[in-house]
Formats: C-alpha cells, structure tokens, sequence
C-alpha cells in the first residue's frame, strides 16, 4: 500500500470527539438526515470545526447504521415530524443576519456559542427541552393547529387508499366545526341531528338547526380533505 493511500484511510478513521459526536447527535435527532441539506451542514460545519465532507461522511454512517442496528427505517425524503429546535438553533434565533454573508454569520454565531459558559449553555438547553416537550413544540398556536390538521387530511386519504370511509370533528365550544373526512363520511356528520346530537353529548348545549346548515353550506362549497 502506498502513502497516499495510507494516509487516506488514516484520514477517513479520524476519530470525533465525544463533544463534537453529541453535536452531530443533537442536529441528527433535530431532522438532519440528508446530506443534500447544504445551508444546515455548513453551519454545523462551522459549530463543530469539522469539513463538510466530513459532516456528509457522518450521515451517511449514521443513516447505515440505524438500518444496520433496526432503530430506524431507511432514509426517506419526506419530512420529518416536528421536534422543536435544539439549544443552539434557540441560541442562534437571537440574531439576525445583516449585512454580512451566510457564512460569517454562522462563523459569527458559532463564535459567541462557543463563548458561553456551561451554564450559560445548560440554561438554553432546559429551555429547548422545554419546548420539544411541549405539545406545541414553540410554534404559535395557530400554525400548530394547521400542522396537525394536515396531518389529519393525509392520514384520511391514505385510509381511503386502503378502503376505509372515515369522518372527524375538531371544534372548540363558541366556533364553527372544521370538518374531515371522506365523501360519505363528512354527507352523514353534516346531518342536522347528527351534529346536535354531536354538540350536546360533547358540551352539553343545543345548537340550532341552523349551524348544522351551515356545515352543510360548507361541505357543499369546499372539497373534500
């Protein structure tokens, strides 16, 4: 074997500190699992001092390894579900880029991150836990609800795929129903006596004939989810 194959190899088997393993941790479990995700990498880039070909090595191994290991399915390009930002990208959201290029922005961020105090640090990652904790993961209330009924829509389209007819009410006591389902299944909620029915058992107040006419006005103006 030659030297410059030696040194190769040598290269390719440098060993990443425990510090800079959990790091590259931490961006895994936050969704980054491709290596096409340039912006991202080249911030992780410059948080951990490691190459972006170093970086795309680590995924690539951290990916066969979770199919070798049986903890995850093979890489998908679809999304993942939302977890809530790590420590550092909440400590990174405090500034804005202005003026200067993405890089030295990074650079810039990086800089002061690596300045902080441990327990500077530990305070930004309790609140990060705090918020992949929650059920809202940190995002406001209505692009939370948004998300979670596009989910909703997917799911009763890949159950009608499979043959099921389906139907589901989401609704707060004073506003009016958001509706999904399938075509039979949304035809019978839309009933009058249906959705009184719904109402009273689930707050326990009669509504008028009249609001269930309004869902059927917006059945009938509004395609099906």
């Amino acid at each position: 074997m030659d030297s410059e194959a030696a040194n190769n190899i040598k290269r390719s088997r440098e060993i990443i500190s425990d510090a800079t393993v959990t790091i590259l941790e931490e961006a895994w479990n936050d969704g980054l699992r491709s290596t096409k995700e340039k912006e991202k990498i080249q911030a992780l880039g410059v948080k951990t001092n490691l190459s972006t070909e170093k970086i795309e090595v680590w995924i690539g191994n951290r990916r066969a390894k979770d199919r070798r290991g049986g903890v995850a399915p093979a890489y998908s390009k679809k999304k993942v579900a939302v977890r809530g930002p790590s420590s550092y990208t909440l400590f990174s959201q405090q500034f804005k880029r202005e003026g200067s290029s993405k890089s030295e922005h990074f650079q810039d961020v990086a800089k002061k991150w690596r300045e902080l105090s441990p327990t500077e640090r530990e305070r930004f990652q309790e609140d990060a836990r705090g918020i992949r904790d929650s059920e809202l993961k940190g995002m406001p209330e209505e692009d939370a609800i948004a998300h979670h009924f596009k989910q909703i829509r997917c799911s009763i389209n890949i159950l009608e795929s499979m043959g099921f007819e389906s139907v589901m009410v989401a609704t707060r006591e004073h506003e009016d129903p958001h509706l999904f389902g399938t075509n039979k299944g949304l035809e019978y909620i839309v009933q009058p006596h249906v959705m009184e029915s719904f109402r009273k058992s689930v707050f326990a107040w009669t509504v008028s004939v009249l609001d269930s006419l309004k869902c059927q006005d917006r059945l009938d103006n509004t395609q099906v989810f």
